[in-house]
């Protein structure tokens, strides 16, 4: 997920979407095992700048940071999740 919102390279930024997508689309156990993982949970230090510790939760921050190139991403690569 972190090469799919902060790669340097483009193409490398589209292959971790597509690797995500082919994961969990028509496949019922890791749809499951990405939602388990999005219950809100602290950060490391807690703080209000903390990084999420589960891929689901930093998938939700950077759904929900607007206005930012990670939020771009991000929903692109949740648009290919469905069963």
């Amino acid at each position: 997920l972190r090469v799919a919102l902060h790669g340097a390279d483009p193409r490398e930024r589209s292959a971790a979407e597509h690797l995500i997508a082919c994961f969990c689309r028509g496949n019922p156990d890791g749809q499951i095992t990405l939602a388990s993982t999005i219950a809100p949970v602290a950060g490391p230090s807690g703080g209000p700048d903390a990084t999420p510790d589960t891929f689901g939760g930093e998938l939700v921050c950077a759904l929900v940071s607007s206005g930012s190139s990670s939020a771009s991403a991000a929903s692109g690569a949740a648009g290919g999740y469905g069963g």
